[in-house]
């Protein structure tokens, strides 16, 4: 059962959604009042994450997503709009923090790491900002990281994906606040989870 009120009748899209910072969010958000799809790479994941918050007397929907694919972003928020016509805030949480030093950075880590880190976060925040900006109100909310402001030796790769994401988060900012589309950044630093 909802606490408050506050995003009652609002639909709300939360990547990397089934474990971890993304399923607190889901919970916060259902809490709250809000309709959330949990859309994860890890279809069962999600699953039971939206199965769980049904056992709180919340309610929770699961979408199979690969955020570095726009294709299967579009699925989702296709999904999404015929389940529930509208979609309103977006929480881009989904990430990787594979830890390697500078020697031991592969070009393949280094382009995985961009790809999930800083594309995902443009082809997600690409796809669903236009029933946002048609309907002239949407909340986009991206997770970031002190660790780009303050990288560690052990993350160089991790560090400058997040320090692209900043960069993107202000570009979304500007652009999409004239569409009432307001667009912020949180910058968590390390939190014990899976």
């Amino acid at each position: 059962m909802a606490e408050t009120d506050e995003f009652k009748g609002q639909v709300a899209a939360v990547t990397g959604g089934a474990v971890g910072i993304g399923f607190a969010i889901c919970k916060l958000l259902t809490q709250r009042g809000a309709q959330v799809c949990i859309l994860d790479l890890d279809e069962g994941k999600a699953g039971e994450a939206a199965k769980e918050l049904g056992e709180w007397g919340l309610e929770g929907r699961a979408y199979k997503v690969d955020v570095t694919k726009e294709a299967t972003l579009q699925k989702a928020r296709d999904a999404i709009l015929k389940d529930f016509g509208h979609v309103e805030i977006l929480v881009n949480n989904a990430g990787i923090y594979p830890q390697a030093s500078l020697r031991e950075i592969t070009v393949e880590g280094w382009d995985q790491m961009f790809d999930v880190n800083a594309k995902g976060v443009l082809l997600t925040t690409r796809v669903f900002m236009d029933p946002m900006i048609e309907k002239k109100y949407g909340r986009i909310v991206t997770i970031g990281t002190i660790d780009a402001y303050n990288p560690k030796p052990t993350t160089p790769h991790y560090a400058a994906s997040k320090a692209a994401v900043l960069s993107l988060i202000k570009t979304f900012a500007a652009e999409l606040a004239p569409h009432q589309v307001l667009c912020n950044g949180v910058s968590p630093g390390a939190v014990a989870t899976e």
